[in-house]
């Protein structure tokens, strides 16, 4: 059994990426809903500001405000820019909170009927008297700038983002029910899911014994942790999907800050192969990496730690022709396994010197999650969180191009290799 099985699984189904999950809103929802808040409440207290300080006889100026009977009520009162203001509020928060509409009309007929609203009430009110005071016009100005900011404010991407997780199909339907509540029997060993002739040749990582632990800086308690810690990442990363950018299509790659460990990529994948032969590539032989994918220089597992984690060494090969030189990295790795969902995460650790007589600039990964889903018999869905630091004085639109191009090239080879193997 896989020792980072867990009696409830916090595997997020592939196909509840498309659509926010149910009570939580975006952060863009989040900031125009707050804005708004604090739209009435500063127009509100702009106009207990006036009135307090026109007259010293403030009671009866407010009295005078609000009342409604007086025929020259918008002549000579600004209480109904509060009013707008409260409407204008509440609507914007019964659409985007409590209806959580996913369109631009209520945003753009508030701001509409502000501005036709308040361009007259200003020619009108201030036509009346010479001059105002400072205070009218911010209350005024106020109105209508805080209208145009909610525009804006509202996210036009919002809705594209929650469909991009729709591109290149969906497989909610290929997908069994088990993948919805998994539980600790559901997961099996990285060795059953080995195909018969690696098992033979003794090819496959979790049959291999003999590896230097001289290296480890820590517990390998602690290693474990944290490669499970990684997998972690990886869940909540999937699960916030539809709030990422989208930066290409073919194949679909999608970015994001993360707080923590900052830019995140995102890539998705579909690949005409079996689950096992997928996972047969990307785990078990995985030190074949640099024969088909020429970025990568080099790539061994140095260290065993349990049946399902280990140590890998890595070494990227020079990349914006030679601008950023090799970098390597040393990782914590481990597998999550399941009949139709495996998941591969790997993130940097502290480890001693990987001795292979050159001196290479140490990289730090973050969490690099993969999941590989099968849709059906002949095809899987590969989908790969990728976070790096490449360390060193790099300028970062040069760092961010280098890691979009590797991930774009590797997809790309890892097709073609598939294809050339499999057929």
């Amino acid at each position: 059994m896989a020792t980072n099985a867990t009696s409830e699984s916090t595997y997020i189904a592939y196909e509840l990426i498309d659509k926010p999950f149910p009570g939580l809103l975006n952060k863009h929802r989040r900031r125009l809903i707050i804005f708004t808040c604090f739209d009435f409440c500063l127009i509100f207290l702009l106009w207990i500001l006036f009135v307090m300080t026109k007259s010293i006889h403030w009671k009866e100026e407010l009295m005078r405000q609000i009342n409604f009977t007086n025929g020259r009520f918008f002549y000579n009162s600004l209480f109904d820019l509060v009013i707008l203001s409260t409407f204008r509020c509440g609507a914007l928060m019964i659409c985007y909170a409590c209806l959580k509409l996913n369109h631009w009309m209520p945003v753009a007929v508030s701001t509409g009927v502000t501005t036709l609203f308040d361009i007259p009430k200003a020619t009108i009110y201030f036509s009346q008297r010479h001059a105002g005071y400072p205070l009218e016009f911010a209350i005024v100005v106020c109105s209508l700038l805080v209208a145009y900011i909610e525009v804006y404010l509202y996210d036009s991407k919002t809705r594209s983002l929650i469909s991009v997780c729709n591109f290149q199909g969906r497989t909610s339907d290929a997908m069994p029910e088990r993948c919805h509540e998994q539980s600790a029997s559901a997961y099996i060993t990285a060795a059953e899911l080995t195909t018969d002739n690696e098992s033979d040749n003794g090819a496959s990582f979790l049959q291999k014994s003999k590896y230097d632990t001289t290296g480890l800086l820590e517990s390998p308690e602690w290693y474990i942790e944290k490669a499970e810690r990684a997998l972690n990442h990886g869940k909540y990363w999937r699960s916030q999907l539809c709030s990422w950018k989208k930066v290409g299509d073919s194949p679909l790659l999608l970015t994001h800050v993360d707080q923590l460990y900052g830019k995140v990529l995102y890539v998705k994948q579909i690949f005409p192969v079996q689950l096992k032969q997928l996972f047969s590539v990307l785990y078990s032989q995985a030190e074949t990496c640099p024969m088909w994918h020429k970025e990568v220089l080099k790539y061994k597992v140095i260290c065993k730690l349990s049946e399902n984690v280990d140590i890998t060494y890595s070494l990227s090969a020079p990349s914006l022709r030679g601008y950023i030189a090799s970098r390597e990295f040393v990782d914590v790795r481990t597998v999550e396994l399941d009949d139709d969902c495996i998941t591969i995460g790997s993130i940097s650790v502290p480890y001693g010197t990987v001795a292979d007589g050159i001196s290479h600039i140490r990289g730090e990964s973050g969490p690099n999650v993969a999941f590989l889903t099968a849709i059906d018999e002949n095809s899987t869905l590969f989908e790969w969180f990728f976070n790096t630091n490449l360390k060193g004085n790099l300028p970062r639109s040069l760092v961010q191009r280098s890691l979009v191009s590797f991930m774009v090239n590797f997809i790309k080879n890892l097709d073609n290799y598939l294809k050339a193997t499999y057929g």
